[in-house]
């Protein structure tokens, strides 16, 4: 099976989505009127399980309490929608590899179009809960860190208990050992959109729910200026910073995931062994 591969980004193949919206209706049929089933391997989720911090491309994730399975499952899926939406951009708006990497195309009404079609088209295991994603923008200095600013923005579009997940690692940075982090955050701080001192980057924190789904965060975050360094999103944000957040809350249908993982795997390729980092987070 192969798919329209592009410099960054591709559009899924016809007999790809073909065999997804048949793997979706049987899916709907099997389990009309069924309670979900048991989480993987027979365990609970536990909520006190430690905290892991991943970066896949230019998107800062920070989980607690989510089983291996379903972080693999949620990591790779944010890999898909990654390059699905630049696909769409390209091929479907005339986008080229420099408007992907414009800070001020990816913070648009535009952008959030494509976003929205990649995954209400092409990423059928997700469910947004929230037709549109929220805005929300401020001037952060003085004592407010960015990160907690975008905790307050994440708690608002989907809920506290993902907001809560980027105030706990952000007090982990803060309060204790960091160096074991700082490969996942320089790889992540590699790879945002930056020009003109503004950037734009992803901060998707994970929570796990009783029917073994993922539920996560998709917030993009637009800086102006932007810090010489990624530890300064967790400390004082010094000068006056413009800080916009777009914000929605999505959940990742493990149980559906299981059906087409092999297929999407198929189609990243390369991508899932060069594209993504985890370390424990700090404390855990």
């Amino acid at each position: 099976m192969t798919s329209k591969v592009l410099a960054s980004g591709f559009l899924p193949d016809e007999a790809f989505m073909s065999k997804l919206n048949q793997i979706i209706n049987d899916y709907k049929e099997r389990n009309s009127g069924q309670n979900k089933p048991n989480p993987p391997t027979g365990q609970r989720l536990d909520q006190s399980s430690p905290g892991i911090v991943t970066a896949v491309n230019d998107c800062l994730i920070p989980s607690i309490g989510i089983l291996s399975q379903l972080q693999r499952a949620a990591n790779i899926t944010v890999l898909w929608m990654q390059h699905v939406a630049k696909g769409i951009a390209k091929v479907k708006h005339g986008w080229s590899d420099d408007d992907c990497s414009n800070p001020d195309k990816l913070n648009s009404t535009e952008w959030l179009t494509i976003v929205q079609s990649a995954i209400v088209n092409n990423t059928a295991w997700v469910q947004p809960t929230e037709p549109q994603f929220q805005n929300y923008t401020a001037s952060v200095s003085g004592g407010e860190s960015i990160a907690s600013f975008v905790a307050r923005a994440v708690s608002m579009a989907a809920g506290p208990p993902a907001g809560q997940v980027i105030t706990d690692f952000g007090s982990r940075m803060t309060e204790g050992d960091a160096a074991g982090v700082n490969d996942v955050g320089q790889f992540f701080w590699n790879q945002k959109a930056i020009q003109n001192q503004k950037s734009f980057f992803g901060y998707f924190p994970y929570i796990a729910n009783e029917n073994i789904e993922v539920e996560f965060s998709y917030a993009s975050v637009f800086l102006n200026p932007t810090p010489d360094s990624w530890y300064s999103l967790f400390g004082d944000s010094g000068a006056d910073r413009q800080v916009s957040v777009w914000a929605t809350k999505l959940i990742l249908q493990y149980d559906l995931f299981q059906n087409i993982e092999e297929d999407v795997e198929e189609q990243l390729g390369e991508w899932i062994g060069t594209s993504i980092i985890s370390v424990p987070m700090p404390g855990s």
